[in-house]
């Protein structure tokens, strides 16, 4: 069966409406195990085939190119993706120039906070109007602490094979310890927590605790010792047998257990 359907001549394959052919001279047909001398005699020759039958050949390597703007005024990066305004993530084409511009880390624009862990976090508790967020301030700690050791072993690396500027460090970290250990009071801060719960609570901590936990009271009967197998096995091979009731034998079992039950 033959028609004309938008100009294309299509041959149907007889018996089936499913499946079709585009319908060209048999010169034209590619078959299977079709050999070319090069490469470009076969793209040659899909070519006269698709224009033939009336279709293109679109190749899948080939990608859409992006343009990346970078403002370096105000530190911004637009990508004409626009992944970063459709989803709120910055996209490979941006990190690439932010790579070649040797960043060391990305501009806080960028940092959407949904994408964060602080986006569900919220506020412990509040006294007096004061909020005390715990999760915050152990980030902080735990970020200016990365930075303390990042800053230390740089120094280290730096002054690594002089003897004098290892020494001058190692006389700079004792005087500073030394001040450190002469202006911080410990009792202050303890204190200051202290009266921070006690506000929170609404009272102060007593001086003798009158409710005091219960005491641990050993449950009724002697704990038994878990036995090994060999243990187990020995044991039940001293017992002395017993005469089975339905097979009338003196073994180990009895009339439940019986094969003959």
């Amino acid at each position: 069966i033959t028609e004309i359907n938008r100009d294309v001549r299509v041959d149907i394959s007889p018996g089936s409406t499913q499946y079709y052919t585009p319908l060209c001279d048999h010169d034209l047909k590619p078959f299977v195990g079709q050999e070319f001398k090069t490469l470009d005699d076969g793209l040659q020759f899909y070519k006269k085939y698709a224009v033939e039958c009336g279709f293109d050949i679109r190749r899948s390597t080939l990608s859409k190119s992006n343009d990346v703007v970078y403002d370096k005024s105000q530190n911004t990066a637009t990508c004409s993706c626009k992944k970063f305004v459709r989803v709120g993530l910055l996209c490979c084409h941006v990190f690439y120039v932010f790579k070649d511009l040797n960043l060391q880390s990305i501009p806080e624009k960028y940092l959407v906070p949904r994408w964060t862990k602080y986006a569900s976090l919220k506020p412990i508790f509040e006294v007096h109007g004061q909020i005390i967020d715990q999760c915050a301030m152990i980030e902080e700690r735990k970020s200016i602490m990365n930075q303390l050791f990042s800053e230390f072993y740089s120094c280290i690396g730096f002054v690594e094979g002089n003897n004098d500027f290892m020494t001058s460090l190692l006389h700079s970290l004792k005087n500073q310890r030394l001040i450190f250990t002469s202006g911080v009071d410990q009792s202050s801060a303890t204190s200051s927590k202290k009266k921070l719960f006690e506000d929170y609570y609404g009272g102060s901590v007593p001086q003798k605790v009158q409710v005091l936990p219960p005491l641990p009271v050993k449950m009724k009967g002697s704990g038994s010792r878990l036995k090994s197998r060999k243990e187990k096995t020995i044991e039940k091979s001293n017992k002395p047998l017993r005469r089975c009731s339905k097979c009338r034998q003196k073994t180990n079992h009895d009339a439940r257990n019986c094969v003959k039950s």
